[in-house]
């Protein structure tokens, strides 16, 4: 009977060593941050990203092309696409379309990276502005 108490009480010890290991692991946050981190759990703000030239190049017939460039102001690399709305005079939405920045790599802080989309001709009639919106990928 001894031999199955100590058992049973190395058995439990263990048991609360084991689960106490793994509650600090839980509850410690990493003292590095997590680039992997889904744009839902770490947000930012408008203040952290500008969005910069967005022009739209009409010099070839078949294909006009929007592009611009994004800084980067947060505290971290980014990676990412912009959302391209298209505006007519009065403002409303006429059409979008997705794009990567920098062909979906990362860029650094205070890096301006650049993105561009080509469309047909027809895509972009009656279009006369664009609003550009940058989300993390």
């Amino acid at each position: 009977m001894n031999k199955v108490f100590y058992i049973i009480l190395i058995v439990g010890l263990a048991f609360l060593v084991y689960s106490n290991y793994v509650n600090k692991s839980i509850d410690t946050p990493s003292s590095t941050p997590n680039r992997s981190t889904p744009s839902s759990i770490y947000s930012f703000s408008e203040d952290d990203i500008e969005v910069e030239s967005v022009k739209l190049d009409k010099s070839n017939k078949y294909a006009y092309r929007i592009y611009g460039m994004v800084r980067n102001k947060d505290n971290r690399k980014l990676k990412g696409m912009v959302k391209i709305k298209y505006l007519n005079a009065s403002g409303d939405i006429i059409g979008d379309t997705k794009t990567y920045v920098n062909d979906g790599d990362y860029f650094s802080i205070g890096q301006a990276a650049s993105f561009e989309y080509y469309g047909d001709p027809k895509e972009f009639e009656g279009v006369v502005d664009f609003d550009v919106v940058f989300s993390e990928l």
